[in-house]
């Protein structure tokens, strides 16, 4: 089974997706009801910058594959089969479950695992064309078919067993204290006194350690806006190295220009751009920049690589072979000019053509080795890429 080497793990969409889309035996809150348009953006935004930095995302699914109609209905049917030509796109079926007691019983865990063995939790079809009824334009028939053929093979599996200590992981982080600051005290993992929603909140946690487990046994990196490791930030310090997300986020400010989280949100949110912007050649060149980076946890550090980047930039003049191909390229060049010239003022200079035809050849090659072989010539530095997002900004702001 393939792991998620370089790959964001995304569990916040198929939460989103499951407390808004799918009803449930809790009514949302008022409040909760008011707060879905701004999680919905904010949640798009960490999407769309993550297919730019990244080489992948694998959601997360609990049954209904939810995220993918939503992905289908922002970024059109045709941008999901170029992400998944691309390699960007895959699924995770979630088939473990952190469930708890509604009833306390003493001597009883409030919390336990489990594992879902039929439906929409195990089968990946089923999965793809149930969340694909939720669609708001629904697809033909013949589409459906093509989009099942090429999703299901994408889907990865929870490796079996890794559910089993998550719930005393989670029972002895309860009674130590390490969860006060989520607002449940410590106390006996036995003889416990929690109440409804405290015992909802165990449950989170222990699915959010879940998560963590999997993308950590994955290689995977997890979501800049996702708490999968909320559990274990009062007992580990931070990674050493910053994420990508990170990294261009202290690029940008120092470009003097605004999180592309929120840049994105300014522009209306335009997920049509995705495509076209990851597949630009500048996006391509960036991500594979970015992974040059080797265990950089200072933004000032980020910042200080960046800006020696730009200072050496690497075209393909900058080798051997390359300087040899600018040779000969301008001798042909050189030849062709040269006789253009000498046909073209023959009739003007009369006995001093010679002398004045190199002059003019030079200058001509210098006018051609700028403009004609430019791109060649000055290499390629990540403020392109940058500046191509400045660009799409300004594209949207007038």
């Amino acid at each position: 089974m393939r792991d998620l080497n370089g790959a964001i793990f995304n569990t916040e969409l198929n939460d989103l997706c499951r407390k808004y889309l799918i009803k449930g035996p809790v009514e949302l809150t008022h409040n909760e009801t008011l707060e879905f348009p701004k999680k919905y953006n904010e949640i798009k935004s960490s999407i769309f910058e993550s297919f730019i930095l990244n080489k992948e995302i694998n959601f997360k699914i609990e049954g209904e594959n939810i995220p993918l109609c939503v992905l289908v209905n922002e970024i059109g049917l045709r941008g999901i089969e170029e992400l998944i030509d691309d390699n960007a796109l895959s699924f995770t079926l979630w088939e473990p479950m952190i469930f708890h007691m509604t009833d306390k019983i003493d001597g009883l865990i409030p919390i336990a695992a489990g594992r879902y063995n039929s439906g929409p939790y195990v089968d990946p079809e089923e999965s793809i064309n149930l969340g694909l009824g939720f669609m708001r334009s629904p697809l033909k028939k013949g589409e459906i078919r093509s989009l099942t053929r090429k999703i299901r093979d994408l889907y990865l599996f929870v490796p079996k067993g890794i559910e089993n200590d998550c719930v005393s992981i989670t029972m002895s982080a309860l009674e130590s204290g390490k969860l006060e600051s989520l607002g449940l005290p410590a106390q006996d993992k036995i003889n416990n006194n929690l109440s409804a929603e405290e015992k909802n909140t165990l449950s989170k946690c222990a699915s959010d350690l879940l998560s963590y487990k999997y993308l950590v046994r994955k290689h995977a990196s997890a979501s800049p806006t996702s708490n999968v490791q909320i559990l274990l930030n009062d007992s580990i310090k931070k990674p050493l190295a910053m994420s990508k997300e990170n990294i261009f986020s202290a690029i940008l400010k120092l470009e003097d220009f605004p999180d592309i989280k929120a840049s994105f949100q300014s522009m209306g949110l335009p997920m049509d751009e995705l495509i076209r912007v990851r597949k630009n050649k500048n996006s391509k060149k960036f991500r594979k920049w970015l992974n040059t980076f080797n265990s950089i946890s200072d933004p000032i550090e980020a910042q200080r690589y960046y800006l020696e980047s730009i200072q050496n930039p690497k075209g393909l003049f900058d080798s051997f072979l390359g300087k040899s191909t600018k040779s000969i390229a301008m001798m042909i060049l050189g030849a062709y000019v040269g006789a253009q010239v000498d046909t073209s003022i023959g009739p003007y200079v009369g006995a001093l053509g010679s002398k004045v035809a190199g002059p003019i050849t030079d200058y001509i090659l210098d006018m051609a080795d700028e403009y004609l072989l430019a791109e060649l010539t000055k290499g390629w530095t990540p403020k392109i890429f940058i500046d191509d997002i400045k660009q799409l900004s300004f594209k949207y702001s007038v």
